[in-house]
């Protein structure tokens, strides 16, 4: 499996506190089934250190793959961010100072859980006029997607990869987001599953039990598309397939 979306850089957000940390969250990983995670910490599309953060994340994950080799583990991380999109999202897209996933042409944005319809897609047209793939981190946690999620039916047909994240797979932020990922993954509009870990000992990265439950409620290819091949051809910056591979369609 691959994981592409992770708080395993020590440090800069509020995910792992350490390295030892960060060792213990890649052990907890490979141990589960994952062989490549992109870390992607919290950004903020209004920070104007933007570009210097981004250094560090690079420079950060370059010296944690070092370390996990030092340490034995065989586990490769990637440089991404996760990109919270308020103001200023057009100045940056201008400036380019954005980290994509590994490189690629997709950059994974999340918004506040209670903004609006309209700055979300406001977001995501900026985005993709910029020839840039958005990956919604979570849309299944915001608001105004578990009040109508018929809208992510619309964002997929606009090359928006959506991601939800294992937490609500398996219940544990809450009945709506659980009820809300349920439904999206009910309707084939999920692309990606990711761990969206912060910690070594809660919201692990441990990807093994909602691959087991996406294989067990829906179906074992889907939980493929979803776990394995999709991040995988991400990584290679390739086209996504869509979930419902049997047609052999790609976004």
């Amino acid at each position: 499996m691959i994981d592409l979306h992770c708080h395993i850089l020590p440090g800069l957000d509020d995910g792992s506190a350490s390295s030892s940390m960060t060792v213990e969250m890649a052990r907890l990983a490979v141990k589960t089934g994952t062989t490549d995670i992109v870390c992607t910490p919290h950004c903020r599309s209004s920070d104007r250190t933007l570009p210097r953060r981004i250094d560090e994340i690079c420079q950060l994950t370059s010296r944690m793959n070092l370390l996990l080799r030092e340490c034995g583990v065989e586990l490769n991380l990637y440089p991404g961010m996760e990109l919270l999109c308020r103001d200023g999202l057009l100045e940056l897209l201008e400036s380019e100072d954005v980290l994509t996933l590994a490189g690629s042409r997709y950059l994974l944005i999340e918004f506040d859980f209670d903004a609006p319809l309209s700055r979300m897609e406001e977001a995501i047209g900026l985005i993709t006029d910029f020839r840039l793939r958005p990956v919604v981190a979570h849309p299944e946690r915001y608001t105004a997607i578990q009040r109508d999620p018929r809208q992510l039916d619309e964002w997929f047909r606009r090359s928006c990869l959506i991601q939800v994240n294992k937490g609500s797979i398996l219940g544990r932020f809450g009945p709506q987001p659980e009820a809300c990922a349920d439904w999206i993954l009910r309707n084939g509009l999920a692309h990606l599953v990711a761990s969206d870990a912060h910690r070594s000992g809660i919201r692990t990265p441990d990807l093994a039990d909602a691959y087991a439950v996406v294989a067990r409620r829906y179906s074992r290819a889907y939980a493929e598309v979803l776990f394995c091949r999709n991040p995988k051809r991400l990584l290679q910056d390739r086209d996504i397939v869509r979930p419902d591979e049997s047609r052999g369609d790609t976004l």
